[in-house]
């Protein structure tokens, strides 16, 4: 009966000793990892424990490798899901700064250094911009030497460019030079692609990944677009100052109107015409201004009716100032095709105008001449009768004593027809049409020759007549004999204007005018009583 509890007893101590080596190996394997099995066999009658464990170690083994896997995918999650924050944080940092930028260098330079910044450190870079339609020209480098221009003239001539134009990817291309390697980027807007950017950096090209790429085309692209619309900005702005410039270089004055009538654009030329400044109409209703109510009318009825206006004739009156406006209206249309205002471009008129009363008389005085001219000739045969036998009358009276008094008489009429024929003859050379005779002549020449003509006649009357005649004037090509019986008209006008002590005045000096070249100025002033303002139109008629 002792023996068998003995041998009870020495069985448990030996199950006893493995079970407490099979714990030991149990926590050596967690140590290492699970690494490998368990070496002690321990066996409970039939039973294998060491299978049971070993068994159980794989389950535990195989639940631990998908809590790894589990944790390795969560880590990655939260890898991209920190590029992303990153990638959207870079690409509002862009938006923001580029929503500051005016100009495609700024765009540029912000793009650039948010690259060096987040994604990759990179030497040279250069832009290219363009459409299919005409082709991608480089607009611009940066940091580039003269082996990176010609790298990068390399790179494009490779055909490289293309290949990314086409397909809409980025591509990673090896280079030559101090920087190994080259990357395009294309810019897109939407589906199309508006330029790319050449990169040359030192670093390898195996070592761009598919995030490089993707991080890349999202910024380029986001300042694809800030570039795209600083350009339409550009051209807007171009616009602006281009019709603003047409504006201003109009000779022919504009002026428009809103639909209550004020005034909201006057151009220089306007103003000019109308002899005011932009404060005094901008802003103000065209009924205010009573001397353009003819103006005014014509702008309502275009508001109104919507209807064009051309070639309309109007009179503004400033005062005792007169002016004829020639004006054309025609309606400002909204989108919707409603009228929102009205445009008036007008011109004056006003020398048009002299201009056609001048050609009318000198119409009028032809026709005079030519009358004028016909009745000389009738009228100087029977002056010439007249004259002739008055002087056989009077060399016959001489012969005779005491004819003293008829002789004076027949002297007189002698005189008298001889005025009238000086009145015929200048009644004839009005119908004349002849060509001047223009040779060089010193006009200082001429003013002293009719000086000399008229001097007796000033000091007979007691007026002083004065020279002050610039010196070293130009010879200048004029009709000699015309031009002193003109400078003759104005001294004796002069002369009869003037009472005793009197002064005229004659000057002589030459004006420099920068569109038309050098002039000589002739001034006769006299100290008499003027022209009445009423004769002032008259003052070229004839008689």
């Amino acid at each position: 009966m002792t023996k068998p509890a003995a041998d009870t007893d020495l069985a448990l101590g030996e199950l006893a000793r493995k079970l407490e080596s099979l714990f030991d190996e149990a926590e050596a394997l967690c140590d290492l990892g699970f690494a490998a099995n368990p070496d002690t066999d321990v066996r409970v009658g039939a039973l294998s424990v060491t299978e049971r464990i070993t068994r159980l170690i794989d389950r535990f083994r195989q639940r631990l490798d998908a809590q790894t896997e589990t944790a390795r995918l969560q880590q990655d999650a939260l890898d991209e899901v920190s590029k992303s924050k990153d990638e959207i944080s870079n690409l509002r940092d862009l938006s923001t700064a580029i929503s500051l930028a005016q100009t495609r260098e700024e765009i540029v330079e912000l793009l650039l250094k948010m690259i060096r910044d987040k994604i990759f450190n990179f030497g040279a870079a250069a832009l290219y911009q363009g459409t299919d339609e005409i082709g991608f020209e480089r607009a611009g480098d940066w940091d580039a030497t003269g082996d990176d221009l010609r790298e990068i003239e390399r790179q494009k001539n490779a055909g490289f460019m293309n290949w990314v134009l086409r397909s809409h990817t980025p591509m990673v291309m090896p280079a030559e030079g101090k920087y190994p390697t080259a990357m395009y980027v294309p810019m897109k807007v939407g589906n199309r692609v508006t330029g790319v950017l050449l990169l040359l950096t030192v670093r390898a090209v195996d070592e761009f990944t598919q995030s490089d790429q993707d991080r890349l085309s999202l910024l380029c692209s986001q300042a694809a677009v800030a570039l795209e619309n600083a350009r339409l900005v550009n051209q807007i702005i171009e616009m602006k100052q281009y019709n603003e410039n047409i504006v201003l270089s109009l000779t022919s004055g504009l002026l428009a109107v809103d639909l209550s009538g004020r005034v909201t654009t006057v151009n220089p030329a306007g103003l000019a015409i109308l002899d005011m400044a932009g404060p005094e109409i901008i802003g103000r209703s065209m009924s205010e201004f009573a001397p353009l109510a003819e103006f005014s009318k014509l702008l309502d009825d275009t508001l109104a009716t919507g209807a064009v206006r051309r070639n309309v004739e109007l009179t503004a009156l400033f005062g005792e100032k007169k002016l004829v406006l020639g004006a054309s209206v025609s309606p400002i249309l909204a989108e919707d095709d409603s009228v929102c205002g009205a445009l008036g471009i007008f011109a004056d008129l006003t020398p048009i105008k002299i201009l056609e009363q001048q050609v009318r008389r000198t119409d009028r005085l032809a026709v005079v001449g030519q009358l004028a001219a016909g009745a000389a000739h009738e009228i100087r045969n029977p002056l010439s009768a007249i004259r002739g036998t008055i002087q056989l009358l009077n060399r016959k009276l001489q012969k005779m004593p005491d004819t003293e008094p008829i002789l004076a008489k027949t002297k007189s009429v002698i005189e008298e027809v001889d005025r009238i024929n000086r009145i015929v003859g200048g009644m004839m050379d009005m119908s004349k049409e002849g060509a001047l005779q223009l040779v060089r002549t010193s006009i200082n020449a001429l003013l002293q020759d009719v000086g000399y003509i008229v001097e007796g006649n000033f000091k007979e009357a007691g007026v002083e007549l004065e020279f002050q005649l610039g010196e070293g004037l130009p010879e200048v090509h004029v009709d000699p004999a015309e031009m002193k019986q003109v400078f003759l008209n104005l001294y004796q006008n002069a002369l009869q204007a003037m009472k005793d002590n009197g002064k005229l005045v004659v000057r002589s000096v030459l004006t420099k005018d920068a569109v038309t070249g050098n002039w000589i100025r002739v001034d006769v002033q006299d100290s008499g009583c003027g022209i009445d303002e009423k004769h002032l139109e008259k003052i070229f008629a004839p008689f």
